[in-house]
């Protein structure tokens, strides 16, 4: 029956679409949102311009069989007219008979709130060729994300799911949470910036230790938490020590102390699938730079990727660091901006950069370099290696002096969460 479903659904047109919408929109007396009516406009005229292409040169066009809805309402189009609770009304009406279609739906930085949420829930629960769902930046609470989650149990195809940046709270995060054992293909849930509390995180975790999940990534960045123990930490070191699937963890605005690092460095040490982790805008220091230096001398250390940004690591934790990029064989980028850093600790990290080969990106800004640090980074980029830099600065010479800039580098690997 669902083949049937999509054979019919095929031969809906987009323009078929914006003329439903315009119906649905005069029904419920609702005005149109203009950039919206826009965008569904835009789409109809490319399929009809794609099939003109198709009967002049007469090949068959393989687009058709699936319909994405792509708004994000911080684009310089949009953001006048971002959308509503009451602009979701008809369109929802005019897109659910052929919900089955939906494989994409972006609609980050808009306006939709509970009421928006559950209204979108009446076009998620029959679009069960979904793959992505992105609402993040709304103001959706924790009614219209256990509606969310209502509708879309069983979605065997949802791979990416993201909210981060509303306000579920830790009710709405738990059944968010529910979806990792009903929806087993997702890959990838960011529900950071959320409000999330300590009995939320151990929720989260607890998820993680006990099912088979195929999670690999995870943003749970800035939750809400008022205790200055680590106990979170107890919790992310044991899952760490027992999930062999997750890759990328952002730990970010998560008040962890060097005690809770050395927790979670030490459970690393059981990990060997974990390739990104960002622990930045923490409270770790020397101690806990230190605790991280083990981990990242282990012989399994299999990390890639570790931000460390806005911490206070200083000159002897950067020491710590640096001992561990003269032997770590896996670290393709480092993040130590901001963190307090001297020109004899800087000194220390470019010394060891000259001994690792692996290392291909490294961020320092924010630091307070001196004539001994930079003159040792301009050395290091000046002497040959196999692969190129990617720096956040460039170092020049002016008048027998060694200046810095800061420079904005894509690297071309995949380093964050």
């Amino acid at each position: 029956m669902a083949d049937l479903n999509i054979k019919m659904a095929v031969m809906v047109s987009k323009s078929e679409l914006l003329n439903l919408y315009v119906q649905k929109c005069e029904e419920s007396n609702e005005p149109r949102n203009l950039s919206l009516y826009k965008y569904l406009e835009e789409q109809a005229i490319q399929q009809e311009a794609e099939r003109e292409r198709a009967e002049q040169e007469d090949y068959t066009i393989e687009e058709g069989n699936h319909f994405d809805l792509m708004f994000r309402g911080n684009d310089k189009l949009n953001f006048s007219s971002r959308i509503t609770d009451s602009n979701l009304y008809p369109l929802v009406g005019a897109l659910v008979d052929h919900a089955i279609l939906i494989q994409h739906i972006d609609l980050r930085f808009n306006l939709i709130s509970d009421a928006g949420a559950i209204i979108l829930g009446n076009l998620l629960k029959p679009a069960i060729n979904l793959q992505t769902l992105y609402l993040q930046s709304n103001n959706i609470g924790e009614e219209g994300a256990r509606k969310l989650g209502e509708c879309l149990e069983n979605h065997e195809r949802l791979l990416y799911l993201n909210l981060n940046g509303n306000q579920i709270g830790t009710p709405g995060a738990n059944a968010l949470v529910q979806l990792l054992f009903t929806c087993p293909a997702i890959v990838e849930l960011d529900i950071g910036n959320n409000y999330i509390d300590h009995y939320g995180i151990i929720a989260i975790t607890t998820a993680l230790n006990r099912a088979r999940l195929a999670l690999e990534v995870l943003n749970l960045e800035n939750p809400r938490l008022n205790s200055i123990m680590q106990e979170t930490a107890v919790h992310f070191g044991q899952m760490l020590s027992i999930n062999q699937t997750l890759q990328k963890l952002s730990l970010k605005k998560f008040k962890l102390r060097c005690d809770g690092i050395y927790t979670i460095s030490n459970h690393l040490m059981e990990n060997s699938t974990l390739k990104v982790l960002d622990l930045s805008c923490n409270e770790i220091s020397s101690d806990g730079a230190e605790y991280l230096s083990r981990y990242l001398k282990a012989q399994y250390c299999g990390l890639e990727s570790l931000i460390l940004g806005v911490n206070k690591i200083v000159d002897l934790g950067a020491k710590s660091i640096a001992q561990a990029l003269a032997v770590n064989q896996s670290l393709i980028h480092i993040d130590l901006t901001r963190n307090s850093i001297g020109d004899e600790g800087l000194s220390r990290l470019a010394e060891a950069l000259f001994h690792n080969q692996k290392l291909l990106s490294f961020k320092l800004y924010g630091n307070h370099f001196d004539q001994q640090s930079l003159k040792l980074f301009y050395r290091l980029f000046q002497t040959p290696r196999d692969n190129e830099w990617y720096p956040d600065f460039t170092t020049y010479y002016v008048d027998e002096q060694v200046q810095m800039a800061y420079i904005e580098t894509e690297v071309p690997y995949d380093i964050y969460v």
